[in-house]
């Protein structure tokens, strides 16, 4: 089911262009197109376009224009839409190409991902992010002002019903009717090809995180001939459908819980009593109590226990961060402030202190979920509701109720995927992390076995995604494999790194 909240939600900041000095990048070249399929007649114009550049937070930015209707792109005087591009240019004399990275979401900016990725990919390789049609600066798709928006993210889930949803669709198609139609991935992977033509010519290299893996299979499927190297960490595995899908997330973060109470136990400020199954018990009535009387914050808005639960899903996404999830229910427990739960929830929404909203990751997640995926049928939402409703934490949360999607005014045929027709590809690299909560490891094996030639790289930790996180072991071959070509041996498994490092003060 898709929930309003989305509670398994990306964290990131979002990082803008900046600067108004236009002129043509001297360091670009103009692309090479002769490694790569021809494209459509009718796209010739958007394929063979100049782009200019401006400099911005120490790279440089651009836009490419793209049609907002691949199935009728039309003359020139046809709709087109602007899709933001930023690069950080490689530092070595000799580089070895362009990678291109998106991190995930639906609805996440690319635009600051150029600054996280590894340094030694940097140095070497030009690094491009991209705010997919409908995100951030790529002519967002808005659905309310952030009065409104902050309002419905405050609502309790169990008031959430058709009526509200009913009323998310309304005003989504009343304030966004011109994009909501096309913010689908396989448009976006149709966006991709452009981009990779006009900033980068020859064949794509691409590294997608969660939902960039969606977008980077897809791609794939539509220009076989057109792939280069390509990473796929957190593999999404959409032809489960919603609910299917959403069943099997909320049974990965119920192992998370699992894994973090352990460790939680671990810690003299650990504020959660009794075994396992009694801390997780704990933690339910929390959210329950908080529910019902929602808890004081700084923030001057209340925690509910909906919130409490968002705040703790957040910080499943990190292992590293784990110890700000055992300081926040020491917060709640023994202070009784649910500020730093609050402002993990707020984060994670794009949501700033004074209820301004730095980005539109939460509606253009809707709209381009709602674009990919059918509404959930109500047999698919019982067995859901069947496979989770014994969860300790989440019990049934993430899948009963109203599917948002089943008053979206637009709706594909069939979900993406799966990949298993997709031929004539060079060898992609998989990555899977055991207890990912979000993207299931399970799902990086399905694409693992869909895609021909690929090769599994296993992350033994936890948390959402690896190769920026999972240390040399993982790293180091996805960046030979970027940079030189150099493809993994497929089985490799690495170990958790380090025991996680809980900072000096950082628990009281």
């Amino acid at each position: 089911m898709k929930k309003l909240l989305a509670l398994g939600g990306v964290l990131l900041l979002l990082a803008g262009c900046t600067g108004v000095t236009t002129t043509q990048a001297p360091s670009t070249s103009e692309p090479d197109r002769s490694s790569a399929s021809a494209y459509p007649t009718e796209l010739e114009r958007y394929y063979t376009q100049q782009v200019d550049w401006s400099s911005c937070d120490g790279g440089e930015c651009t836009t490419v224009k793209v049609p907002l209707d691949y199935a009728n792109p039309g003359p020139d005087s046809a709709p087109t839409r602007d899709i933001a591009i930023a690069v950080k240019r490689h530092t070595v004399k000799n580089p070895t190409g362009t990678v291109f990275v998106n991190p995930g979401g639906p609805g996440a900016s690319g635009l600051d991902m150029v600054d996280s990725m590894p340094q030694e990919l940097s140095r070497a390789v030009n690094v491009v992010g991209f705010d997919p049609r409908g995100v951030g600066q790529s002519t967002a798709v808005d659905c309310f002002d952030d009065t409104k928006l902050g309002s419905l993210l405050d609502t309790k889930e169990a008031d959430i019903n058709a009526a509200v949803l009913k009323q998310v669709a309304t005003s989504c198609e009343a304030n966004s009717a011109g994009i909501l139609p096309y913010v689908g991935t396989t448009s976006a992977a149709k966006d991709l090809d452009i981009l990779r033509a006009t900033i980068a010519g020859g064949k794509l290299n691409y590294v997608g995180f969660s939902y960039g893996t969606l977008l980077g299979s897809e791609y794939a499927r539509e220009f076989p001939r057109n792939v280069g190297r390509l990473v796929l960490d957190g593999a999404v595995d959409a032809s489960l459908g919603t609910a299917r899908m959403a069943a099997e997330q909320s049974q990965a973060f119920e192992e998370s819980f699992r894994m973090f109470v352990d460790y939680c136990h671990g810690l003299s400020a650990c504020p959660l009593k009794g075994t396992t199954e009694e801390s997780l018990a704990q933690i339910r009535a929390l959210a329950a109590k908080f529910n019902a009387h929602p808890l004081p914050a700084s923030t001057g808005r209340p925690l509910t226990g909906d919130q409490l639960i968002g705040g703790l899903v957040v910080v499943m996404y990190e292992q590293d961060a784990w110890f700000v999830g055992v300081a926040a229910l020491n917060e709640v427990i023994n202070q009784g402030s649910g500020t730093t739960f609050q402002k993990l929830f707020d984060v994670n929404n794009g949501r700033g202190e004074d209820g301004s909203f730095s980005s539109n990751v939460v509606e253009a997640n809707w709209a381009i979920n709602c674009a990919d995926y059918p509404a959930a049928t109500p047999a698919e939402e019982h067995e859901a509701i069947a496979a989770v409703k014994d969860g300790a934490v989440l019990g049934d949360s993430l899948v009963a109720g109203a599917d948002m999607c089943g008053d979206w005014p637009y709706h594909p045929a069939h979900v993406l995927g799966p990949y298993s027709d997709v031929t004539g590809i060079p060898p992609v690299v998989v990555v899977g992390t055991r207890h990912d909560p979000a993207t299931p490891y399970a799902w990086a094996e399905k694409l693992h076995k869909d895609l021909p030639g690929s090769v599994l790289l296993t992350y033994e930790g936890a948390g959402h995604t690896a190769y920026l996180t999972g240390g040399s072991c993982i790293q180091d071959p996805i960046n030979a494999y970027l940079i030189n070509g150099t493809v993994p041996k497929d089985g490799i498994t690495c170990e958790a790194s380090e025991p996680i490092a809980v900072p000096s003060g950082a628990l009281g």
